[in-house]
Order: C-alpha cells, then sequence, then structure tokens
C-alpha cells in the first residue's frame, strides 16, 4: 500500500465542521494520501454498518452514482462503485475489496480496503481506477463515543484535470463524513448491531 502502516509527514489543510484534514505526498505519485479525522455519537457497530451497507452508501457518499456488493460476506467483500466526476472528464468505476479487523484488547475496529482486478468487465462507458487503498479507523471514546479516521489514495486512471483531482481528493470525503454524520442518527444505523463487533462498556 502506499505508506498507509509507515511514518508520514501530514499537513493539516483544513477545519471544517469538526472535521480536521490533512494532506500527504506519496512517493511515485501524482496525487496525495488525504486523511480526515472527527469524533462522533456513535457506536462501532453503527460505523461499521454505515460503511459496508453497499446499496445505500449512495445516500451519503458524495458524488457515488451506485455501489454493490459482488461477493463476500460481513467481514469480507468485493464491491463495485460507479462514480460521477464532472465534464470533461469520464465517470470512475472501481473495484474494491474490503476487510474488517477489531483489536481485542483496545477494540478499535479497522476496515482496510483495496483495488481488485479480473473481478468485474471494464465497461466503455467508465474509466476504470486502477490504484484504491486505504482504511477506515474506529477508535473507542467511551460507550456510544468514536473517533473517526478516513485515509484514501487512489490513482484516478485515464486524464483528469487537476481541479477535479484535488475536488476527489478533499471536497468529495469532506462533504462525504458529514453527510455520514447526519446518516448515523437514522435508526438504520442508531440501532445497528454486528456480531463481530464488540462495543466498549
Amino acid at each position: 500500500m502506499s505508506g498507509h502502516g509507515a511514518q508520514r509527514h501530514w499537513k493539516h489543510v483544513k477545519d471544517d465542521s469538526g472535521i480536521k484534514v490533512y494532506q500527504s505526498p506519496v512517493a511515485g505519485s501524482d496525487y496525495d494520501d488525504y486523511k480526515l479525522e472527527t469524533v462522533v455519537d456513535a457506536t462501532l457497530s453503527a460505523l461499521v454498518a454505515i460503511n459496508s451497507d453497499a446499496p445505500y452508501m449512495h445516500n451519503w457518499m458524495d458524488s457515488m452514482e451506485s455501489n454493490r456488493q459482488v461477493s463476500g460476506d460481513e467481514q469480507r467483500y468485493v464491491t463495485h462503485t460507479k462514480t460521477k466526476v464532472p465534464w470533461p472528464a469520464k465517470n470512475r468505476d472501481a473495484v474494491v475489496e474490503t476487510w474488517i479487523e477489531q483489536n481485542p484488547e483496545t477494540l478499535q475496529v479497522v476496515m482496510t480496503f483495496h483495488s481488485r482486478d479480473n473481478i468485474v468487465p471494464v465497461s466503455k462507458d467508465y474509466e476504470r481506477v486502477n490504484l484504491v487503498e486505504g482504511t477506515w479507523t474506529f477508535t473507542p471514546q467511551g460507550p456510544g463515543r468514536t473517533h473517526v479516521a478516513y485515509q484514501n489514495h487512489a490513482e484516478a486512471g485515464g486524464k483528469i484535470p487537476g481541479w477535479i483531482a484535488n475536488m476527489f481528493g478533499v471536497d468529495v470525503p469532506l462533504k462525504s463524513m458529514k453527510n455520514m454524520i447526519k446518516e448515523l442518527k437514522k435508526d438504520r444505523y442508531r440501532s445497528a448491531k454486528k456480531s463481530f463487533v464488540v462495543e466498549p462498556q
């Protein structure tokens, strides 16, 4: 992966609605890594539920056209995502595998995702994003309160103007996180339970 486990040099670039945005260069890439952090009033199960609820994610994930689970189970699965991109760029799609792990001592939950090849045929209507990788990290701050960190790196594929690349680096994740926080208040997620997730007491 693009140095997710290595020591990184993050530059704090934005604060908005309690969400901090950081940027870090990636060796050998024209695209930076971005990281967003905030604290939300939500359980670990609620956060896992909303981020693995494939067909509903377009309700809060900014610029997402559609998302469907292709294979897998609750803790490891593959999704096919279609993303709307402003003209003149072509809309993108990506095939991504996600797996979910919880530290039994700290109860921190990490959802790791990365792109997969040769699972869904390439469509002429979409530019395939061949490299996507990142994490959602949920760290309990007490019952019903969680620190959320989202980190993502993607190689957009094809030719894409710099302003669109920057939009998807900062603006789209920021809007998405704001939307997610609102969506978490709905009963669908607020009362969600995941049998493989242990909550702090």
